[in-house]
């Protein structure tokens, strides 16, 4: 909610309810909302995010605004899993498929440690999924990282290659990773509203 090109972009009317729930309704086309947790800021610009998914039954956990890294793994310990797939907030068009396209790989293969369709992304952005085998996770000692691998997570896997066994997933499309279907700005969300619009009547 705290976005400086955007503040509350989260809660902003996609197509006309909240855009964060087009994000959860995507996202339960792939797996269970009841294994689904948003996970926020402790940040008091959260908490009409937080009053809102409370209303409509959505786990929660808020941690650090900055140290992203440390939230996530505190909810792990909170919502225990083997595996922890994000999918970030400002994404309405996520496309559910990818993750049916990643699902066998780290189910199949104990060895690797993260499976994501952006190293190299050839996916658009705003289609991205990236899959991190939650004792890679926590095994990260947090104080030991620079403040850029605490406030985006993901990077700091993809920084050290031969330390992390990663699974790279290709679009079947070709190179799509100059599109852009991520919400930065209003003008973003007005041009995702209208193209969604457009894809529905077509």
């Amino acid at each position: 909610m705290s976005s400086t090109r955007f503040p509350g972009k989260i809660l902003a009317p996609f197509s006309g309810r909240p855009m964060i729930t087009r994000v959860l309704a995507q996202v339960s086309k792939a797996v269970p909302l009841d294994k689904v947790v948003v996970v926020t800021s402790q940040n008091i610009s959260d908490d009409p995010l937080t009053a809102y998914l409370g209303s409509i039954g959505i786990s929660v956990y808020r941690g650090s605004l900055e140290n992203v890294f440390a939230r996530y793994q505190d909810c792990l310990e909170q919502f225990p899993c083997d595996w922890v797939a994000r999918v970030t907030a400002d994404s309405p068009l996520w496309n559910p498929s990818v993750y049916s396209l990643m699902k066998d790989i780290f189910k199949d293969d104990g060895a690797v440690d993260v499976v994501t369709n952006v190293f190299p992304r050839t996916f658009p952005k705003g289609n991205s999924l990236e899959i991190v085998k939650a004792s890679t996770l926590a095994s990260v000692d947090v104080s030991k990282i620079s403040q850029y691998f605490k406030e985006h997570v993901m990077p700091l896997f993809y920084s050290d290659p031969d330390k992390y066994k990663i699974v790279n997933i290709e679009s079947s499309n070709g190179d799509q990773s100059n599109l852009d279907y991520c919400v930065d700005t209003m003008d973003d969300l007005r041009r995702l509203e209208d193209f969604q619009e457009a894809s529905e009547g077509g």
